[in-house]
């Protein structure tokens, strides 16, 4: 989430989101998994279908906004992931 989040201010148009498919009856989820397995992956084509950034830095679940750890939001999280992101690739993202 912390990525999707600081994504839109170096890349104004890429859309960053997030998506919970759910507990989706998969072999990592296993048989008893309670989800939907299509509502697990309509929200993933929905996004990368829809043709609008104004989505980017949001967390859905099942085609809705869903709620997520605010910490995400803090923008000295952000730079302290940033930092660390580039330490580990190499790459140096600039605003």
């Amino acid at each position: 989430m912390v990525d999707c989040k600081f994504n839109p201010n170096f890349w104004t148009n890429v859309t960053a989101t997030a998506v919970d498919p759910g507990w989706v009856p998969t072999r990592m989820g296993g048989a008893a998994a309670s989800d939907d397995l299509t509502l697990g992956y309509t929200t993933q084509v929905w996004l990368a279908t829809l043709n609008n950034v104004s989505v980017s830095g949001n967390y859905y679940h099942h085609m809705k906004l869903a709620t997520y750890d605010r910490r995400a939001d803090d923008e000295t999280i952000q730079d302290r992931f940033l930092t660390e992101m580039q330490k580990i690739s190499g790459v140096n993202f600039v605003k």
